[in-house]
């Protein structure tokens, strides 16, 4: 168990302000979804806390924000692999976020 912290964040997408955001670095929650355009967003710490557009992020985002709120006896190795399955994740819900939307679109065409 490590800090957790509910912060507020602008949406990188639609700028609607999101608050209650659940943020735990030390157990990988680095993402939040809109609650306005409902797009999922990274929480990013490169130059303070922002959010920042899911598509965009790099696998380095990620070592960057686990390493730099992690204090851990992780190999570099261990690190990127656990950054690399949350990277997987992201992905799959981003893909899921489309398909949804995709579907919202087609029966609002009907």
């Amino acid at each position: 168990m490590g800090d957790r912290y509910y912060l507020i964040l602008n949406c990188a997408y639609c700028n609607e302000e999101n608050d209650n955001i659940y943020y735990a670095p030390t157990s990988m929650f680095y993402d939040f979804k809109c609650k306005k355009c409902n797009k999922i967003n990274f929480i990013s710490i490169t130059s303070g806390i922002e959010a920042k557009k899911a598509e965009d992020v790099k696998l380095q985002d990620v070592i960057d924000a686990f390493s730099s709120t992690t204090s851990s006896n992780l190999s570099k190795e261990e690190i990127k692999r656990e950054c690399e399955y949350y990277m997987k994740q992201l992905k799959k819900d981003m893909k899921k976020e489309k398909e949804y939307e995709r579907e919202k679109n087609n029966k609002t065409k009907n």
